[in-house]
């Protein structure tokens, strides 16, 4: 199918090039508590990365995970992969239907923290937005990572959608750190698919 080609060309172009993807804002529709009754709201997308997220923010500078020299810069995304990743991914996957009654169910970070401490099981995009959330607290600037929904490298073929993470390394490559992965142990960013 000529029209699957071009696209899957497409999000290949704008994988291997992220920073030339036009900007533009996209909405999602949720639920949400007004004080009165619970109504959909449309909410900027980029609104679940949230690095002013306080609690966060103590626990990842509680174990010295923020970036404060540049030269540790690949060492230390492999750091804060492998804590969020053995803190919270680890056998924590599972579907936002079961979780939340819904088929898509996109949290902001401090719900995830909650939902996982409470015993559900998350998805891809709670991973995704907690990761990229713990990078931007800990000094991974904004240019070095972004969070990729729809086909990504290894899903061309099948067609599934995901949500994962990438972050630029200082040798100026791009690595998936992928919102579900299992492999918690890895010592750098360097040790990641590329």
């Amino acid at each position: 199918n000529y029209t699957l080609v071009k696209e899957l060309s497409l999000c290949r172009q704008a994988y291997s090039n992220p920073t030339n993807v036009p900007e533009k804002t996209i909405k999602y529709i949720r639920q949400v508590w007004n004080g009165a009754i619970i109504e959909p709201v449309s909410i900027s997308v980029k609104l679940f990365i949230t690095p002013q997220d306080e609690a966060l923010q103590k626990e990842l500078f509680k174990r010295k995970l923020y970036i404060s020299d540049e030269s540790e810069f690949d060492k230390k995304v492999g750091e804060i992969y492998n804590y969020i990743g053995e803190t919270y991914i680890k056998g924590n996957f599972g579907s936002d239907l079961k979780a939340w009654g819904k088929n898509e169910y996109w949290e902001f970070p401090f719900e995830t923290i909650w939902a996982i401490r409470t015993g559900k099981k998350l998805d891809c995009d709670s991973f995704s937005h907690l990761l990229l959330s713990a990078y931007r607290i800990c000094g991974v600037p904004a240019d070095k990572c972004f969070v990729s929904w729809g086909l990504v490298r290894g899903s061309f073929t099948s067609g599934n959608l995901h949500n994962t993470t990438f972050v630029r390394s200082s040798n100026k490559e791009w690595f998936h750190l992928d919102s579900t992965g299992s492999n918690f142990k890895r010592k750098s960013l360097l040790d990641f698919p590329n």
